[in-house]
């Protein structure tokens, strides 16, 4: 399965996309979690005002989860994280907002030429035009490929674990 997301600032597509992706991820977390983006944000990515995503952690009640909340929680149960992004201030609150909320290492590599963009796990792979920022899936026209298909992510996987110098989780 393979879907086109356009978007612009009427539109809750992605947003919707990536809390399904990453509330999917609490779940059953992927074994390695890969992230590119040139820039990135700590920006709420469920919305848990209502106590809906209670059951994925307690701690979090009534309280818009970020990315970073989900990341760290990600890495404490045994996924490999991988965030490459350039070397800005901005991303830096990123890689600081992880780490404080989470003592297990993760790779960050800093790409001063990095435009590519996407989201890698298991089983899926969200990749396009747009940042990881809060106008990149909120605000701004993008246009975003969402893919399930079990070729296309498992050839994505074997890419992005070479690029970081890791064989393919078998």
């Amino acid at each position: 399965m393979t879907r086109y997301i356009y978007t612009n600032a009427a539109s809750r597509e992605l947003p919707d996309l990536l809390q399904c992706l990453l509330s999917a991820e609490l779940i059953r977390p992927s074994r390695r979690l890969f992230l590119a983006s040139p820039w990135v944000s700590d920006i709420t990515v469920i919305r848990n005002r209502c106590n809906e995503f209670l059951l994925l952690e307690p701690k979090w009640a009534r309280k818009d989860i970020t990315y970073s909340d989900v990341i760290a929680h990600l890495i404490d149960r045994g996924t490999e994280f991988f965030l490459e992004t350039r070397k800005l201030d901005y991303n830096e609150r990123f890689v600081e907002a992880i780490r404080q909320k989470t003592a297990k290492p993760f790779e960050v590599r800093y790409n001063p030429v990095l435009h590519r963009k996407g989201l890698l796990g298991d089983s899926y792979f969200v990749s396009g035009s747009m940042n990881f920022t809060f106008n990149g899936i909120t605000t701004l026209e993008e246009c975003i490929q969402y893919t399930a298909d079990p070729s296309e992510v498992s050839e994505n996987r074997i890419v992005w674990s070479r690029w970081w110098g890791k064989g393919e989780l078998v």
